[in-house]
């Protein structure tokens, strides 16, 4: 994932990854990228690096140019292909990702602290309903399937320009995460609408989830989680 901020006063403004695809559209997929757009600002950070070491970068006109992680390309560009009021569409020549922006209804207030830690949830869908347990670097994760096993993803938490984001490795997937008194909503952001997910804390018998912890922790010991 990708924190990227770029001057233009007109599309100020805090948006969010879509998708991405070829541009001769031959595969498509979603991906975890933030975009904030604000006055003379431009800075790019990876969830999984330093974020007070960030990337390179510049801009000319309408053209973004930063750091490739291709070793063959010292940059990578892309122009600014579409922007309208709620989305935005970035394209070169090899692939074109189309960003949306965020309604600052889903902001979070100053007094809004995300705790999730040590704590068991259930997260439901219309579709399962999934039991969580944060702990401070990976949650365990079971659906109510009966054929489902307990799962140790990693999760983090980041804050940009007064949106909270969840990420959860194992549905690679980012989330504005709000709290509304002692409740979290979790939205996940699509082309053409906002899907709301219930994230309510509950009560329930840990000791299977403490077998488990301690299992992850040791493998993480060995270096094989």
């Amino acid at each position: 994932m990708i924190f990227l901020i770029y001057s233009n006063k007109k599309s100020n403004g805090t948006y969010i990854g879509v998708h991405k695809y070829y541009n001769d559209k031959s595969f498509k997929w979603s991906f975890d990228e933030i975009l904030v757009i604000e006055n003379l600002k431009f800075q790019v950070i990876s969830i999984l690096t330093n974020p007070e070491i960030p990337e390179k970068h510049f801009t000319i006109g309408n053209t973004i140019f930063f750091k490739s992680n291709d070793e063959y390309s010292l940059t990578k560009t892309f122009k600014i292909a579409h922007n309208n009021n709620d989305s935005l569409v970035l394209k070169n020549t090899l692939e074109t990702k189309l960003f949306r922006k965020l309604p600052d209804s889903l902001k979070s207030k100053n007094n809004d602290k995300i705790d999730l830690k040590n704590k068991l949830f259930e997260l439901k869908t219309d579709s399962f309903i999934d039991t969580l347990f944060f702990k401070n670097d990976f949650y365990l994760r079971k659906s109510n399937q009966p054929d489902r096993k307990w799962e140790s993803p990693f999760w983090e938490l980041k804050e940009v320009n007064e949106f909270k984001f969840l990420f959860t490795g194992d549905f690679s997937t980012l989330f504005v995460i709000v709290k509304n008194k002692n409740n979290y909503f979790l939205y996940k952001v699509l082309k053409d609408r906002i899907i709301k997910f219930e994230l309510n804390e509950i009560i329930g018998d840990l000791t299977e989830i403490n077998k488990i912890i301690k299992r992850v922790e040791l493998m993480k010991e060995k270096n094989v989680w």
